[in-house]
């Protein structure tokens, strides 16, 4: 009976070793480099935009529309874009101050290679800039070997008064 219950045991803890390893190799980190000004509030795109870019002659074209609106513009980087890519999220245009978009991680799943997006933005009773923005962020990553998926997660902050 005692050689039953330690077999028991034995596998019960193989069982749980095993589903756990193959859990970590479903989703996986990937890390990822924002790029130079990484992220800013007066880009050049009024729209919602989710991008990837693939080749510099593209990078150079959506660097030059992020910056659009900036009086000091920064060269854009080099990539090598053998090994990497560019991932671009941009908010398009917002009606006042408070808004910001920014890539929160990257995970690569058996499938694909999802970008998660975290959109916040002002809740009632914030005080914000009276400006029109476009918040952005461009980033790096690995060249991945799967389909690129965007999720956005919004989060409100709330301002309210008691």
């Amino acid at each position: 009976m005692k050689n039953i219950l330690i077999l028991i045991s034995i596998l019960g803890l193989l069982s749980c070793k095993s589903s756990q390893s193959s859990t970590s190799s479903v989703m996986e980190k990937v890390v990822f480099t924002p790029i130079e000004l990484k992220s800013g509030n007066n880009g050049g795109f009024k729209t919602k935009t989710n991008l990837v870019i693939s080749t510099q002659e593209e990078f150079l074209k959506i660097w030059n529309q992020a910056f659009a609106n900036y009086m000091n513009k920064e060269t854009a980087p080099e990539v090598d874009f053998e090994k990497n890519i560019i991932l671009l999220v941009a908010l398009g245009e917002k009606t006042s101050g408070g808004y910001t978009i920014k890539v929160d991680n990257v995970i690569e799943t058996k499938d694909n290679t999802v970008v998660n997006v975290l959109y916040t933005s002002p809740g009632k009773g914030c005080m914000t800039t009276e400006s029109i923005t476009y918040p952005f962020q461009i980033i790096q990553i690995e060249k991945p070997n799967k389909a690129i998926l965007f999720s956005k997660k919004n989060i409100v902050f709330g301002c309210e008064s008691e």
